[in-house]
């Protein structure tokens, strides 16, 4: 049986003075102690309020960030050769200019980071779904501009230009 964890803390402004499985008898004046729930780890699953006093659950926040070449690496083969010959072949020469573009943007990029949660980056590859080439979309639907993105980065907010 593992012993319980808690944390001692000061009255008077919630202060955390220590955190262990072993309590001080009797408790120094002006101090109390609150248990972590079951099964948490100080600093990992929860952290202290001085505040309110009690134990805050920490939440875990998705890194969005990969670089350049692993956001590439996220299309299939298929979609980089239609996106490339797009750029190229499309009749819209508007088409093929925001084509350009993004494409400068992540080669000057290279090596560096993207965010997948950027809602340009959101709005391009959302986009290249209503973009076709030869009657095929570039990017099959938004199911699969979701999976590019990362369902932990996408909002749907981020495909509405503000």
């Amino acid at each position: 049986m593992s012993a319980s964890m808690h944390g001692l803390y000061r009255v008077q402004d919630g202060a955390l003075l220590s955190v262990g499985s072993v309590l001080p008898d009797p408790l120094p004046e002006g101090t109390a102690t609150l248990a972590l729930p079951e099964g948490a780890t100080y600093g990992v699953t929860h952290t202290w309020d001085a505040a309110t006093p009690a134990w805050v659950p920490v939440v875990a926040v998705p890194d969005t960030r990969c670089t350049v070449t692993q956001f590439r690496e996220r299309f299939t083969e298929a979609e980089r050769d239609r996106i490339e010959m797009a750029q190229a072949e499309h009749p819209d020469p508007l088409v093929r200019a925001r084509l350009r573009r993004a494409e400068k943007e992540l080669a000057s990029a290279q090596g560096q980071m993207a965010d997948r949660a950027h809602p340009a980056l959101q709005r391009a590859v959302a986009w290249m779904t209503t973009v076709t080439l030869d009657g095929e979309p570039l990017i099959a639907d938004i199911t699969r501009a979701i999976d590019i993105i990362g369902a932990d980065a996408f909002n749907p907010a981020n495909l509405v230009e503000s």
